[in-house]
């Protein structure tokens, strides 16, 4: 799995979302998909619904939904992503400068252990001797 955590020191709350290793490919392509469009955009703010959203899209993997929300307020532009499993929500939220990033962190979690569940691993380690 793949935790996103946002940390509020001021508030000393934590948000947290996770994913599993084979939807973290296809959320990588949705930022890709949102830092492209967050270059498009102007300096000048956009134009919004009444919620501040630019750009929406929906992913789901097993039981679990996620809500990606391109949004801009009076503080600047922030992707909102919404974890929902059953009836609980949780979300985490940061600037949209930071989308790149995020994305190449996200690159280097899948280099490293793959892109699907099973960790890119092909052999089990080596059992542990006891004495």
């Amino acid at each position: 799995f793949l935790k996103i955590t946002e940390v509020n020191t001021q508030a000393r709350t934590k948000n947290k979302i996770t994913l599993a290793l084979s939807s973290v490919e296809e959320f990588r392509d949705f930022l890709n998909m949102f830092a492209e469009f967050y270059n498009n955009l102007g300096p000048t703010p956009a134009i919004t619904t009444r919620d501040g959203k630019l750009k929406s899209e929906f992913m789901k993997k097993d039981d679990k939904r996620y809500f990606l929300d391109l949004k801009e307020n009076s503080r600047g532009r922030f992707l909102r992503v919404s974890q929902v499993v059953r009836y609980t929500r949780q979300h985490v939220a940061f600037p949209a400068i930071l989308l790149i990033e995020l994305r190449n962190a996200i690159n280097e979690v899948i280099e490293e252990f793959g892109g699907d569940d099973g960790g890119g691993c092909t052999e089990l380690p080596p059992p542990i001797e006891r004495v």
